[in-house]
């Protein structure tokens, strides 16, 4: 089971810098299997990136805006701002295969697809509503609105297609709202609790990621849609779209804040034991690096800080320095650049403190 899978996640973040290419404002990456690269929307471009490195390129010269999806050889986007279309790319010539527009949206945002029905649908951010599109002729797309009330702001949206329907989350309110594709019909699923969330995948085992503002965090809600764990870094800033790569058991996430790309990978880690994975708080690896990260469980909300003290009993770096909810979390050591050495790891839940020693080289 990938719940059981998650405990021991290895967490790995990289920053999207600019080599050939810089992201200038970007709000969705997509994952595309066939090249194994992601695509990224930014704005008056896209760009791609293969996977593990940190090199871009443009591709194609085209836009994308917001929400795009990989199905097949194809990429369909949001593009053109709020003069807003949606377009179709073959992935390997990069050409631009059709287009069209939807009279009548206001904000056209998220974005999913069902290849096997040459489906996609679009959640409309202003209208709060929701079209279904048929891409079976890319020069003539079908389009129906099937949702024309989702009862919230709907921002990302996500086709679960073991249980036939569309999973979307709202803006504002924290709802995950779903849409049965039987009869169109739309009811709340879960509360999250979160407010701003925008984007929201699945992976393989029907657990849900969803990305929020406030907090600014990545949620993993279980099949049930309980939460499971959070994930924090010091990476993410306004967190947009997301999309989890089932091939690789990577989540890719669009940082709109501060235009960049961060990778969480939640396969299994290599060398953990079992014993240091039953430990109430665990750093896996240690000694240190970007790919560290400090692993706990709450068993009731808590103020947790996380502190990193160096050998002069100064304080080095903050983790973590907010209140948690019941579930399990990671933190990432990532972006904060600790210099080699010994450190204290002080953690501090609900009052009380305690230490743990570990070691950057």
């Amino acid at each position: 089971m990938r719940i059981m899978k998650l405990c021991t996640f290895l967490l790995l973040f990289i920053s999207a810098a600019a080599s050939a290419q810089n992201i200038t404002g970007t709000e969705a990456v997509e994952y595309d299997p066939t090249q194994n690269r992601y695509i990224i929307s930014n704005g008056s471009s896209i760009l791609q990136q293969a996977s593990g490195s940190d090199e871009l390129s443009f591709f194609g010269d085209e836009d994308a805006d917001y929400g795009m999806e990989v199905v097949g050889n194809k990429l369909y986007t949001i593009s053109g701002g709020f003069t807003q279309s949606i377009k179709v790319h073959d992935l390997s010539t990069e050409a631009e295969l059709g287009s069209t527009t939807i009279s009548g949206s206001d904000f056209l945002n998220g974005m999913a697809s069902d290849p096997a029905n040459n489906r996609i649908w679009v959640t409309d951010f202003g209208a709060n509503s929701i079209y279904e599109i048929d891409v079976t002729d890319d020069s003539n797309f079908v389009i129906n609105e099937v949702v024309t009330n989702t009862s919230c702001t709907p921002n990302g949206i996500t086709y679960d297609e073991a249980n036939n329907r569309l999973v979307y989350v709202c803006w504002s309110g924290g709802g995950v709202r779903t849409v049965d594709l039987a009869d169109y019909s739309t009811s709340e699923i879960t509360d999250t609790g979160l407010n701003q969330i925008d984007g929201v995948d699945h992976d393989e085992d029907g657990n849900f990621y969803i990305s929020s503002w406030s907090p600014t965090r990545i949620t993993l809600l279980a099949s049930d849609f309980t939460v499971q764990e959070t994930v924090t870094t010091s990476g993410l800033s306004q967190p947009a779209d997301i999309s989890y790569a089932v091939q690789t058991d990577t989540l890719a996430i669009a940082n709109s804040g501060n235009n960049t790309i961060t990778y969480l990978y939640f396969g299994d880690p290599v060398g953990i034991s079992e014993e240091e994975a039953a430990r109430e708080l665990t750093i896996y690896p240690n000694p240190v690096s970007e790919a560290s990260y400090v692993q706990f469980e709450l068993d009731k909300a808590a103020n947790c800080q996380l502190h990193v003290i160096d050998m002069n009993g100064k304080v080095a770096a903050i983790l973590l320095d907010e209140a948690m909810p019941a579930a399990k979390h990671k933190v990432s050591f990532a972006g904060f650049d600790l210099p080699t050495g010994n450190y204290l790891l002080e953690t501090t839940i609900d009052g009380v403190t305690s230490a743990e020693r570990f070691v950057v080289r």
